[in-house]
């Protein structure tokens, strides 16, 4: 990715702004409307299925992330600062509405993981009526600064949605990395904005998401998989690949 001039005050409203969906829009189904497509749809032209293998292997510093299987690209966006994916999952019963979005942001000074998801979280809260948010884990892995926090909008004060969003931020020694995985609900109301199995699923999901660098032991990267292996198994979560390009 290109070096790109400093995101300033604008880096932390970039990602609210993909965190929010549309809570005035219609949650059942498609891409993300509104906010969410003001970001991440431009310049797209429908869902697509994820490409895991890319067409050389990637050196330096790599952002190992994969959405869950069956998943679909639903927008897209690069900027000289910012470079970002999204996906969501072929079918949304139920009026729900999930997006994941991997963004790599390359505006100086890197911010800290903590300050940065802490500054979203408090963001977020002013448009939520009974805000609540979990550290999930702070320190390094890999060798980089790591924030996971999960954050729960009961109802927005502005419509009636509710919203849970799970996000990681990283700070590498390049780029700064954020990945968010966010569900736009009916207002929950006496009830837990995620199941046991779904916080599970979310948790697991978001710890295999890691950064690597090719180009010494630092921060190692692993193995690469075998991709034949991966065929023949018939792996619907296949291993770990960069942002997409």
């Amino acid at each position: 990715m290109k070096t790109a001039e400093p995101l300033a005050a604008g880096r932390v409203s970039v990602a609210v702004l993909v965190l929010i969906l549309a809570a005035c829009g219609s949650p059942s189904g498609g891409p993300a409307e509104d906010g969410a497509a003001g970001t991440a749809g431009a310049g797209t032209t429908g869902p697509r299925p994820y490409d895991p293998t890319p067409e050389e292997p990637p050196t330096g510093e790599i952002l190992l992330a994969h959405p869950p299987g069956g998943w679909l690209e639903t927008g897209a966006l690069e900027t000289p600062a910012l470079r970002m994916a999204e996906y969501g999952p072929p079918e949304e019963p139920g009026g729900l509405l999930e997006r994941l979005t991997f963004e790599a942001q390359s505006g100086r000074p890197l911010p800290d993981p903590i300050t940065f998801v802490l500054a979203v979280s408090r963001d977020l809260s002013v448009r939520c009526q009974g805000f609540e948010d979990i550290n999930i884990s702070s320190g390094l892995e890999n060798g980089y600064p790591t924030s996971v926090r999960l954050m729960i909008c009961p109802q927005f004060k502005d419509s009636p949605h509710g919203q849970v969003v799970m996000a990681k931020a990283i700070q590498g020694s390049e780029q700064f990395y954020v990945v968010t995985r966010r569900r736009l609900t009916p207002p929950m109301v006496n009830r837990q904005p995620l199941t046991a199995q779904e916080m599970a699923e979310w948790s697991t999901h978001l710890k295999g998401v890691a950064l690597c660098d090719t180009r010494g032991d630092e921060h190692p990267c692993p193995e690469p998989a075998s991709a034949a292996g991966d065929r023949s198994a018939g792996n619907a979560n296949p291993e770990p690949s960069p942002l997409p390009e």
